[in-house]
């Protein structure tokens, strides 16, 4: 089975892992190799699954280690934000860099066994949603308690909207709100100041002068809690309802998109976005989001975040037993590969990496129809590490711009059918490849990317400190 051939540390054997939950828990174990069928959900089939820890000692035969290379520029995705998240926090993330392999190695068993609740071995997807919601609660609460010290200046345990004001705008601001300003931006700002102060005094629950700290992550997170979502619609409406009749239509949803025509068919996130507001948002059906349906939207649930989008169906060459891997791992693929090619096309379909899954990818025919499938409709294609070379040994993306690991770019460059790349994550047209275990959080980001849409790439981003 090909799975024996690649060096995952653990893996999920639940079934359908939903893909924005193993981006934000998994890509510090480097879950890579996905197909995905193309219905609206994303449902994906892990086509070949590779698992790899970031502290990653080598792949079998020790020769593949870390990528050390930095981000180019701010258009790359930084895959530090997703392993703060992973690890804890920022100060976990940097006590983490100071280990050595061996302990880093440690240290992630160590929070596995805190995600395997019941510990059987198995990550199941309630597990998976469980330790992302609480990273998210983390998230907040330690955001929240460095803000609360900035803005607290004397030290008293209360922030006071007198230094809510100092620390926001270095001055005391006190507007009469019923008067009207002249000048445009002076009334613009005055509104804001006034919609600040309504939000801040609706989080004061005990009524007593300033905001406790519990009391001032209401205010700086009114998504997270019932009684201030009135602000949070508000703030929706203002942005997106252009015509101001309080609802949201589907032009307003998509904002400024307009059809290119030259193009014969939407992007795929437009796509993606119409059938999330006809399927997922607009219950009542009118075409329009009302507040409450804005709300699905705009603020969907920490255990909904982990859990929608895309699905993931694991898939293994020889059927669905479970494969015993390296270092005592368990993969457990949902179906064999002809099982899952039967509900196909895909929207994605990802290569693992590691030299001996790599090689099995590439003398695998099985493989070879598949990627030949997925090219031929422009489906996205998206392989990592040494994974790339499996394109190469059956003539797929001549042409391309593509990236490796950078010991596998001899291989991957013989004959010069590719133009190489070394960015972390290279995407030229349909094809996203990427360097290794260290960049596989950018690499997961920008399938996510591509799928659904910058914005929800950054939904996805945002909570994990990148």
């Amino acid at each position: 089975m090909l799975s024996e051939y690649i060096y995952p540390q653990y893996s999920p054997c639940n079934r359908g892992n939903s893909w924005k939950e193993l981006v934000r828990k998994w890509q510090s174990q480097r879950i890579t190799g996905v197909g995905i069928p193309s219905r609206m959900k994303m449902n994906m089939i892990l086509l070949l699954l590779y698992v790899c820890l970031t502290c990653c000692s080598g792949h079998g035969d020790g020769s593949f280690g870390l990528s050390s290379e930095e981000h180019h520029d701010h258009h790359e995705h930084n895959g530090d934000y997703d392993k703060k998240m992973f690890l804890g926090g920022e100060e976990e993330a940097e006590d983490f860099s100071d280990l050595s392999p061996e302990e880093q190695l440690k240290r992630l068993r160590s929070i596995i066994r805190k995600i395997d609740q019941n510990a059987d071995g198995y990550l199941t997807e309630e597990e998976l949603s469980m330790w992302i919601q609480k990273s998210f609660r983390h998230y907040i609460l330690e955001d929240t308690k460095e803000q609360f010290a900035e803005f607290d200046k004397d030290r008293s345990g209360i922030v006071s909207w007198d230094e809510y004001n100092i620390q926001m705008y270095d001055r005391i601001i006190d507007y009469d709100e019923n008067m009207v300003l002249q000048d445009d931006e002076e009334e613009s700002f005055r509104l804001i100041h006034f919609k600040d102060k309504k939000r801040f005094d609706h989080a004061d629950r005990d009524g007593s002068p300033g905001l406790n700290l519990m009391e001032f992550t209401d205010f700086e997170h009114p998504e997270e809690t019932d009684h201030m979502l009135e602000f949070v619609i508000d703030g929706a409406l203002e942005e997106h309802d252009k015509d101001g009749d309080g609802f949201v239509s589907l032009a307003e949803y998509l904002g400024e998109y307009t059809d290119d025509e030259e193009s014969v068919e939407y992007p795929q996130w437009i796509i993606v976005e119409k059938d999330r507001f006809v399927n997922d948002y607009d219950k009542d059906g009118d075409g329009k989001l009302n507040p409450a349906e804005l709300l699905l939207w705009i603020v969907p649930n920490n255990k909904g975040i982990s859990q929608e989008e895309i699905k993931v169906v694991v898939a293994g060459l020889a059927g669905k037993d479970p494969v015993q891997c390296s270092r005592d791992v368990v993969i457990c693929p949902d179906m064999s590969l002809e099982e899952a090619r039967a509900q196909g096309p895909y929207d994605v379909v990802v290569l693992p990496g590691g030299n001996l899954g790599a090689q099995n990818l590439s003398e695998s025919p099985a493989v070879k129809e598949v990627l030949a499938e997925q090219d031929s409709r422009k489906g996205f294609i998206a392989a990592i590490c040494a994974g790339p070379t499996a394109l190469l040994a059956h003539g797929i993306g001549f042409g391309r711009s593509v990236t490796t690991h950078p010991l596998a770019k001899d291989k991957m460059m013989a004959g010069d059918h590719y133009k190489y790349s070394e960015k972390r994550v290279e995407k030229d047209e349909h094809f996203i490849t990427s360097r290794g275990p260290g960049t596989s959080f950018e690499f997961g980001l920008r399938i996510v990317e591509c799928l659904l849409g910058q914005e929800v790439a950054d939904q996805v981003k945002a909570p994990m400190i990148l």
